[in-house]
């Protein structure tokens, strides 16, 4: 049986709603999703145990791109090789079209292929905040490569203000 929820007085995303649910089989329990324009965080608990009536409270606060991803974007997007590459760390892996690029030489060969091969427009599409220092940004290319349009997930993993990883993927 699904659950019905209720919206108690006030605004829809910062009051809390109530909710009957025989789904759910804990006490308490904390959401936590980063939605590029949307819900961040909140918590859930029950709130009469004998009902298994749930209150949830939810807080609208948009999740940002980090400064260093948005950093490689925009020197990748101009070409910038030497700035795009200082975004990552010397240990770094780039994954793309299943082929995995490490170190600041083989991520250069990437950056250099990957900025020359095919001219394209980026369109960012949104971010999620996907787990410790880690985010998975969604942007649509439109271009002159086979298809004319994709749509990528990037999924970065930052640390000590660096790019470690980045794998893309459609």
């Amino acid at each position: 049986m699904r659950g019905r929820c209720v919206r108690l007085k006030g605004s829809a995303l910062a009051r809390p709603l109530v909710c009957d649910s025989e789904a759910v089989h804990a006490n308490e329990t904390s959401l936590e999703s980063g939605v590029g324009c949307g819900i961040a965080a909140g918590s859930a608990r029950f709130r009469d145990q004998a009902t298994r009536r749930m209150e949830i409270g939810m807080s609208t606060r948009p999740v940002e791109l980090p400064a260093v991803v948005a950093t490689y974007q925009a020197a990748h997007d101009g070409h910038d090789v030497d700035v795009a590459l200082s975004t990552f760390t010397q240990n770094a892996l780039v994954h793309d079209e299943d082929q995995d690029w490490v170190g600041p030489e083989q991520i250069r060969q990437w950056l250099v292929k990957t900025s020359t091969e095919y001219t394209f427009t980026r369109t960012l599409l949104g971010v999620e905040f996907s787990g410790t220092d880690s985010w998975l940004v969604r942007n649509r290319l439109e271009g002159n490569f086979p298809g004319g349009v994709v749509e990528l997930r990037y999924e970065f993993t930052v640390e000590g203000g660096l790019i470690t990883r980045l794998s893309i993927a459609p």
